[in-house]
């Protein structure tokens, strides 16, 4: 069973590693996708609370995202979601992908599995 939720937070960031435009601070409007693949659990019903989810993505809306993550680019803030997400699951989920569209045609998305 696939659940899934998506969200778009608003930040700003620098990329203190690269040598072009984007090291000087900027803003985004990121669109973020979160889908679990798993089972529901057996008391709850639920895979994990869509309200969970949100929150944690939430953590970065309107703030400075090297606050966060060191590099912060759309790579790392993936990784670093992903790894915030997987800290709170349950053993029924399989998999989690995070998605997240820096504009509205790039995006960069990468699978963990959990078992």
């Amino acid at each position: 069973m696939k659940l899934q939720t998506e969200i778009t937070i608003a930040g700003a960031h620098h990329l203190p590693r690269y040598d072009g435009p984007c090291k000087n601070n900027h803003g985004h409007s990121w669109r973020i996708i979160v889908t679990l693949d798993g089972k529901p659990d057996t008391k709850t019903g639920m895979m994990m609370d869509f309200k969970n989810i949100k929150q944690i993505i939430n953590t970065l809306d309107h703030q400075n995202i090297n606050d966060f993550v060191v590099n912060p680019t759309a790579e790392n803030i993936c990784l670093f979601l992903l790894d915030k997400i997987a800290k709170e699951i349950d053993t029924n989920i399989t998999s989690i992908t995070c998605r997240i569209y820096e504009s509205e045609k790039s995006y960069v998305e990468e699978t963990i599995v959990t078992i």
